[in-house]
């Protein structure tokens, strides 16, 4: 498997192979049962304005893996949900204020307030969203 062709890889020692050696990280889990799982945190850098890849494999059969990527988050929930979310709440805000306001610079000033702010409505909704649902459980 990969585990074995980077074990023989290592072991020939050529030095083409030095980026190959000095990247790769094998881990042993020892247990694991079914509907464990196991998060896997990686930080990279890079300078090459490539995309870093990272390949995670398994040698038991029986263990599925799923290609994932993580979306954007704003104060750790999905920056796209909140931000859709927090368009509507702060279109819903803003039917009042222009309807109830008779000056147009506190209309434009607060309309401008209000887009500024749009996405942590979201964020507020969907985190208060998260709490009730872990009260209910």
């Amino acid at each position: 498997m990969l585990v074995a062709e980077g074990i023989r890889i290592i072991e020939q020692n050529d030095p083409a192979n030095a980026n190959y050696i000095y990247t790769r990280r094998d881990y042993k889990i020892p247990v694991i049962n079914r509907g464990d799982t196991i998060e896997i945190t990686l930080l990279t850098t890079n300078f090459n304005n490539q995309r870093p890849v990272l390949f995670v494999t398994s040698e038991h059969k029986g263990v599925k893996l799923k290609y994932y990527i993580e979306p954007i988050k704003l104060m750790g929930v999905s920056q796209l949900s909140s931000t859709l979310l927090g368009l509507i709440i702060s279109l819903i805000i803003c039917m009042p204020i222009y309807y109830f306001i008779c000056s147009k610079t506190l209309i434009i000033a607060l309309t401008l307030l209000n887009g500024w702010i749009a996405s942590l409505y979201g964020v507020m909704i969907l985190k208060i969203n998260d709490w009730i649902k872990k009260q209910l459980e």
